[in-house]
């Protein structure tokens, strides 16, 4: 079942895209997919996983622990920073510092006084449905979030590191 995408493709373009299923035992695959068009020409692509260029999840990630769901989160994020140009250099090396400093990429994280959840700790805004439980959702909220109101993620960490306690 596929449960998130992350994609922009235009005509018979190679972007990369990213799509997420829930597997049976109630965890998630992730991979990497070629634009359908070159695999499959100008009709419709049917669904499934193409070239896995980013590790499989675990399939029950609740039991991974908070330091394999961070690798886990990393991968993602470099991913779909990609579509940002955000994915090397000054800009990764600003998300992955903001990040880490939020939650470890960890995306069951909680603060336990704000109740901010997730990768980029959301509070207080509308999130998408499956945001509490899917890390793509999560990143491609945050990582959407940043661009509107910082324009980047050096930006948001010069933000970040003038409050104290840390907020973005």
């Amino acid at each position: 079942q596929s449960i998130a995408r992350v994609s922009q493709w235009t005509g018979g373009s190679t972007h990369a895209h990213i799509e997420v299923w829930k597997t049976r035992q109630g965890g998630y695959n992730i991979s990497n997919m070629l634009d359908p068009t070159e695999v499959f020409g100008a009709g419709i692509a049917p669904a499934g996983p193409g070239t896995s260029k980013i590790a499989s999840l675990p399939t029950d990630m609740s039991a991974g622990s908070k330091r394999a769901r961070g690798q886990h989160g990393l991968q993602i994020g470099r991913s779909v920073a990609a579509q940002y140009g955000w994915n090397s250099g000054r800009e990764w090396k600003a998300l992955v510092q903001l990040w880490s400093g939020e939650s470890g990429w960890d995306f069951l994280a909680k603060n336990p006084s704000s109740g901010a959840l997730g990768i980029p700790q959301a509070l207080g805004h509308t999130l998408p449905p499956g945001y509490e439980t899917n890390p793509l959702v999560q990143i491609t909220w945050g990582l959407k979030y940043i661009r509107d109101r910082y324009g980047s993620p050096s930006r948001a960490l010069r933000f970040w590191r003038s409050k104290k306690p840390h907020w973005y």
